[in-house]
């Protein structure tokens, strides 16, 4: 018995040590993460403060500067225990008048939402390739920034990323920017040239909105965007909203988004051979932009003329009408519905209203389907059984 009373009161005593030292553990890690999140570094152009993101690596929150003059900021890498700094959080330099110049070095990844938006004396930006993601609003309304070194490795642009940066003149974007959203580059009056990547998908025609300086080149009636290579890219809008017909060049692989919205006279379109991104709303008005007109003022209608063939609305060029499915006539009546053997693109917005389609046949082969280009959402979630005639 005294035996068992001597294992037991030891098994107890071991027990009460592990219970301590886990107890005394849990407190000291409680303790690192209280100071982890209220940290900071200082330099000679003034204070960062750093905390944890959501997935627990270290992001730039706040700057103090350390002087009322114009600064020149480089952005810590590290913390000051060596952790490296992958961001910076949304609004951290927001309205911070005294920076004058910013370098992001290669530890970043993201910058948050408006992150620099009103540094009214900011002047030049330089983004490590390290960059990937900007968030909206990134550098709006900076109204000095006319120098900016865009990371190669950007894949969008967001809503009102450059919005209002009155001083800046050109942009690089030949990296990997396949996205431009509306608003990008909304009123900056100065801005001359946009040099775009071979690789962009999608532009939004409100992108350049009151940037009036923005040079063009001008093809039948239509204004391109591109780079040295291919300065037909991107169609961005027409020339004017009074064109009736437009013959898109063939180098053009992008027809903007909305890129014909209020062309009321607009009944022609025939596309260049090379276009590859295309959806249904380059041929629609935008209700988010029917503010523009007086209130009043009928809104233009649009009147494309499709070729039509078994209820689908197709675009295409004088060899092949039928290139680009846009849409389907009456969709909410349709269940079934054929797909011309021709086609090459289906428009993203093409069955966005046929809520009772359940089959589609398509004229070609498997092979040929797989090739057709289309949205990861080309269906639109729906329940639909595809079937190749060969």
């Amino acid at each position: 018995m005294k035996k068992i009373l001597a294992l037991l009161l030891a098994a107890l005593l071991v027990f009460c040590m592990a219970a301590c030292s886990k107890s005394e553990e849990e407190e000291t890690k409680e303790e690192e993460n209280v100071i982890a999140v209220d940290v900071s570094t200082t330099v000679a152009a003034g204070t960062f403060s750093y905390a944890p993101n959501d997935e627990g690596d270290y992001e730039i929150t706040a700057f103090v500067p350390a002087t009322l003059d114009l600064v020149d900021v480089t952005l810590p890498k590290t913390t000051e225990d060596g952790r490296d700094i992958v961001g910076i959080k949304a609004d951290a330099f927001k309205t911070k008048l005294t920076i004058k110049t910013v370098t992001i070095p290669d530890t970043y990844v993201y910058i948050s939402d408006y992150a620099f938006y009103g540094c009214d004396n900011l002047e030049k930006i330089t983004m490590a390739d390290s960059v990937t993601t900007l968030g909206k609003g990134a550098f709006q309304k900076c109204i000095k920034l006319a120098d900016v070194v865009m990371s190669k490795n950007v894949t969008e642009l967001p809503v009102d990323a450059f919005s209002g940066c009155v001083a800046l003149k050109t942009i690089d974007l030949s990296g990997a920017t396949k996205k431009i959203n509306a608003g990008a580059f909304f009123g900056c009056a100065e801005l001359t040239s946009v040099t775009l990547s071979d690789n962009v998908q999608y532009v939004s025609t409100y992108a350049f909105t009151k940037a009036d300086k923005l040079g063009y080149a001008v093809e039948n009636g239509a204004k391109y965007l591109g780079n040295s290579a291919n300065v037909y890219l991107v169609l961005v809008a027409p020339e004017n909203l009074n064109i009736e017909t437009c013959t898109v060049n063939d180098n053009t692989k992008v027809i903007a988004d909305r890129a014909f919205a209020y062309c009321s006279y607009l009944e022609t379109v025939i596309l260049g051979k090379n276009v590859t991104c295309i959806n249904g709303t380059c041929f629609e008005n935008d209700p988010a932009y029917d503010g523009l007109f007086a209130e009043g003022a009928t809104i233009p209608e649009l009147n494309i003329t499709y070729n039509v063939k078994d209820s689908g609305m197709y675009l295409g060029t004088e060899d092949n009408p039928y290139m680009v499915l846009i849409s389907v006539d009456k969709p909410a009546a349709v269940e079934k519905f054929k797909i011309a053997a021709s086609v090459k693109i289906i428009a993203d917005t093409a069955f966005a209203e046929c809520v009772n389609l359940e089959d589609i046949s398509y004229e070609g082969s498997q092979a040929n389907w797989d090739s057709i280009i289309k949205s990861a959402n080309w269906n639109h979630d729906m329940s639909v059984e595809v079937h190749c005639a060969q």
